[in-house]
């Protein structure tokens, strides 16, 4: 476990503020029943779910594109400054398979591998499952234990940062 800080409901969204012309923020946002990663706006900052079941969209979506040139690239695409809110232990447990198959072995992925590295990823407690979760079934615990950049543990008046 890494070292644990405490930053209030305010100062987080304060803080995503401040980051938000550097970086593309994307978390969850309910939409009906569902939630949904959405592009983080000044207009949206405040509807973000952390500290519930997981989105419908998987963390792959993040680092798989539908369509992706593949030749006469003179570079990769620009990526940086992407980061994703809200994971739940579920999709973040699936980068282990993930990197085992794209980045292990004789060859890795350079596209995966890139997106990998430059994709930052924060995590929170899955504080309310629904009947579709499974993540006990597997042994695993409702909050991230690894593959996070930050995991974040909501509490009464903020978040308890890891």
């Amino acid at each position: 476990m890494g070292q644990l800080y405490y930053i209030t409901t305010l100062e987080w969204n304060e803080f995503l503020r401040d980051v938000l012309p550097e970086w593309s923020i994307y978390a969850p946002v309910r939409q009906g029943k569902n939630l949904s990663f959405e592009h983080i706006s000044n207009n949206n900052i405040t509807s973000i779910e952390l500290d519930t079941y997981r989105a419908t969209q998987p963390l792959k979506s993040f680092l798989f594109f539908f369509h992706e040139q593949i030749s006469n690239i003179t570079k990769f695409p620009n990526v940086r400054g992407s980061a994703v809110l809200g994971l739940k232990a579920c999709d973040l447990n699936s980068l282990q398979l993930y990197d085992k198959m794209f980045l292990e072995g004789e060859f890795t992925e350079p596209f995966y591998k890139r997106r990998r590295q430059d994709l930052l990823l924060i995590g929170s407690d899955c504080q309310g499952p629904v009947e579709s979760c499974f993540c006990t079934v597997l042994g695993n615990k409702p909050y991230p234990e690894e593959q996070f950049d930050i995991n974040l543990s909501s509490i009464n008046t903020g978040f308890i940062v890891e």
